[in-house]
């Protein structure tokens, strides 16, 4: 029994490319909320990665004067249109927030990896203080965007505060 396992094992990662870790994202481009349907303004934005793909995220004005800017990272399933939803609390308390996609996940480029995932919320860190350099940038990360905006964080001194929910411990916790 255990060597049909290790056998079954070694054969879906054989048929995934030898990538494990390709099993555990789950990218789609599917509209599960339209923003155009939830009454705020938003605007959509496409910036480079690091590598230079394209990036796609909704940007979301603070409603009243802003505070900060908050980059959302969202979890490993679907795209921004089923994880935007759960950071406009912050817009309603007075922060702007910059929503995106990952490569590979809605309408941004590439595939994601882990690399990829911390190229794109430096690259998203760093757009969102390009967008207006008097206020602050924070984070707020869920899953499997907790993990990544923690590595984020730590590499960018431009990030002034994180909220993490739900997170992996690190990206080999995976």
């Amino acid at each position: 029994m255990r060597k049909t396992i290790l056998s079954l094992c070694l054969w879906v990662g054989l048929l995934n490319g030898c990538a494990i870790q390709n099993l555990f994202y789950y990218p789609n481009r599917t509209l599960y909320v339209d923003p155009d349907r939830i009454g705020l303004s938003y605007e959509i934005v496409h910036y480079p990665t690091l590598n230079g793909r394209m990036l796609y995220g909704l940007y979301f004005p603070a409603v009243g004067r802003a505070k900060g800017i908050v980059v959302h990272f969202h979890g490993n399933f679907g795209n921004v249109s089923n994880h935007f939803p759960l950071a406009l609390f912050l817009v309603r308390q007075g922060f702007d927030v910059l929503s995106f996609d990952y490569e590979g996940y809605g309408a941004s480029e590439g595939h994601p990896t882990p690399q990829h995932l911390l190229e794109d919320g430096i690259a998203s860190v760093r757009y969102a203080q390009a967008r207006d350099k008097m206020l602050h940038v924070g984070v707020f990360g869920q899953s499997l965007g907790g993990s990544t905006a923690i590595q984020v964080t730590a590499c960018v001194p431009l990030v002034k505060a994180a909220v993490i929910e739900s997170a992996f411990s690190g990206q080999r916790a995976m």
